[in-house]
């Protein structure tokens, strides 16, 4: 998925965040691209406290955002059910700001 628009976005300590509508603005989902380097620290720092200060952040901005087509990512149970959630996606994608 290649697509640019107006988003939800922000940069927090050198992590990125960006919200993706879905068809009808009724879901979205929240794609957090974690600084170079420190995945592993992000990861186990991650709560839900912290995720609110991050969607508190987020903020119309023009920009890019691609997300690979694939089937091949990781599906990753580690830490998830502590939001609530029953797994998380791990994949690459790339975060442009263009404004």
């Amino acid at each position: 998925m290649f697509q640019a628009e107006s988003f939800p976005y922000a940069a927090v300590d050198g992590h990125q965040i960006i919200e993706l509508p879905y068809v009808g603005e009724e879901t979205s989902m929240v794609v957090i691209l974690p600084a170079d380097g420190e995945f592993e620290t992000f990861e186990d720092e991650l709560d839900v406290d912290r995720i609110d200060t991050l969607l508190a952040e987020l903020n119309s901005e023009y920009g890019t955002i691609e997300l690979p087509r694939t089937r091949n990512v990781v599906w990753a149970s580690r830490g998830a059910r502590r939001f609530g959630y029953g797994s998380i996606v791990y994949t690459r994608c790339r975060i442009q700001r263009n404004g």
